[in-house]
């Protein structure tokens, strides 16, 4: 009996956590009976440069829009920004950064604010033809403030079309 409600102390918890992720203040309450997969964060991507090359890293400009109603809060990463995207196209990568020491900064973005940084990506496509080629993809951004809720699909970009020399 006593592991039982352990157990169910446990998963209280863990509900009550997801309950709460991304949202501030008295909006918890709120956000239990919301659909956790929808998020008021749209991410847009922009190029800094058209034309690149196989396999060598170039920047994409990232934006974040909190588009709710309601005040977002987003934990960014010093050197850790870039681990929080994901590509939809097998041949592109988010290209994870390092630094000395990773700190974390907490951020209200609220109804229409922006987030704006770069993130670095690398095509690869695999060896073959030598004329350009190019490739379409997204960025999904994944909301460190809830990486405890699994199964939470990325936020998705729109589609960009890079041109790759070989």
């Amino acid at each position: 009996m006593y592991k039982h409600k352990v157990l169910f102390g446990a998963l209280l918890i863990c509900f009550s956590g997801l309950a709460a992720c991304g949202h501030t203040g008295n909006q918890r309450r709120d956000y239990a009976r919301d659909n956790l997969k929808v998020s008021p964060l749209k991410p847009e991507i922009k190029l800094v440069q058209t034309a690149v090359k196989n396999h060598v890293e170039f920047p994409v400009s990232t934006t974040l829009l909190n588009s709710g109603s309601n005040a977002w809060m987003l934990e960014v990463w010093s050197c850790g920004y870039s681990y929080v995207w994901v590509s939809d196209n097998p041949s592109v990568r988010v290209i994870g950064e390092s630094c000395a020491k990773n700190s974390s900064r907490k951020m209200i973005l609220k109804p229409g604010q922006v987030f704006e940084r770069v993130v670095p990506v690398r095509v690869e496509l695999a060896a073959g033809k030598a004329q350009p080629e190019s490739v379409t993809f997204r960025l999904g951004f994944k909301d460190p403030t809830c990486w405890s809720a699994q199964g939470i699909p990325p936020n998705w970009s729109n589609a960009i079309t890079v041109s790759v020399t070989r």
